[in-house]
């Protein structure tokens, strides 16, 4: 099986269409030791040593990885060549409870989104990948008394891009300026917690609500965004506890997945003709606490970061049809995997 959570650092392979990075809770929050890797063999390794990694992302062409410290609210900036992974830019600031990373497309960028206090960061990347500047986007102003501004999600919509904020139900597009502008704001129901999204082909995104367990599906039209649809995420009733996870979609952008905590299980969805979605399938998820979700060819691996372990369940194109579980990978706390290759 390899290393486990605190396994030595083996340095880094060569990344083939196989190998995930699984992002981690490391002490006191949790048991992992930093990034991690996981090939296709089923071997989990340390990649490199950092504080709560807990959502990484990957340059589009540079060996360069992104990692936020969301218990201590920072980024930190990995080098994976020449057989080794070392930081070459550490604990950069960001916000409380830094938990979301993307790079931009172009690589010209990273934007964090952070729990804790709302605070959206894009930081500038120079032509070797390295931070050369840092801008926070104005935050939400006049909230009601007790609503809390929570950032958790970004994603690229034309030259800019899209915030979730659960705590204020919103969404929020911003300008792909230097220092971004917001430039419309959508409103999401009350209580319902935009958590996650994903873009789809036909033009729409997909968000997933924590709190209510849905999925909206939101018109992307000349960059102004519409809500077209809701439905739920499960196909009996959400049940109380529950709170949505991850959505990802299908390469074959026909199915949507999403990950189910309390409940612990994985849920599919049909994305129809017109762009609606429609609840058919669900699984146990093989652990506890569904933090994050990929699909794998024709399996999804999920990482459960209440019960140490990675867990691969086959899922069926044809039919939204998951489970039950093939394999399962102990690894400390994760809470991200992320496809390379």
């Amino acid at each position: 099986m390899g290393a486990d959570a605190v396994g030595t650092p083996r340095g880094r392979r060569t990344y083939d269409g196989g190998m995930h990075l699984i992002g981690t809770y490391t002490p006191p929050r949790g048991d992992a030791a930093g990034i991690h890797t996981l090939d296709a063999a089923g071997r989990v390794d340390l990649l490199v040593g950092l504080g709560s990694p807990s959502f990484v992302a990957a340059h589009p062409t540079l060996p360069m990885i992104y990692a936020v410290d969301e218990h201590r609210g920072l980024l930190n900036v990995v080098r994976t060549d020449d057989d080794t992974a070392r930081v070459v830019q550490g604990d950069l600031v960001a916000g409380s409870a830094a938990c979301h990373v993307r790079v931009a497309d172009d690589g010209g960028s990273v934007v964090v989104a952070c729990w804790g206090d709302g605070a959206v960061i894009r930081y500038a990347l120079g032509s070797d990948g390295l931070v050369t500047d840092r801008v926070a986007v104005p935050p939400i102003e006049r909230l009601p008394a007790g609503v809390p501004s929570r950032a958790h999600a970004s994603i690229a919509l034309g030259a800019g891009f899209v915030t979730t904020d659960l705590g204020a139900d919103v969404l929020r597009v911003w300008s792909g300026d230097a220092s971004p502008r917001e430039l419309q704001r959508l409103d999401l129901p009350t209580g319902s917690g935009p958590r996650h999204l994903v873009a789809h082909p036909n033009g729409s995104l997909y968000v997933v609500t924590e709190y209510s367990g849905e999925i909206v599906r939101v018109t992307t039209d000349a960059g102004r965004l519409e809500i077209a649809s809701r439905a739920p995420t499960r196909v009996g009733a959400w049940v109380e506890g529950d709170t949505a996870a991850e959505i990802a979609l299908h390469p074959s952008g026909e199915w949507l997945t999403i990950g189910v905590r309390g409940s612990d299980v994985m849920a599919s969805s049909r994305i129809r003709p017109d762009g609606s979605t429609e609840p058919v399938a669900e699984a146990p998820c093989g652990g506890a606490i569904p933090r994050h979700h990929v699909h794998d060819g024709d399996d999804v691996l999920v990482a459960n970061q209440g019960s140490s372990l990675i867990t691969r369940l086959p899922f069926d194109p044809a039919t939204g049809a998951l489970g039950p579980v093939t394999a399962s990978y102990p690894v400390g706390t994760p809470t991200l995997l992320l496809r390379l290759g």
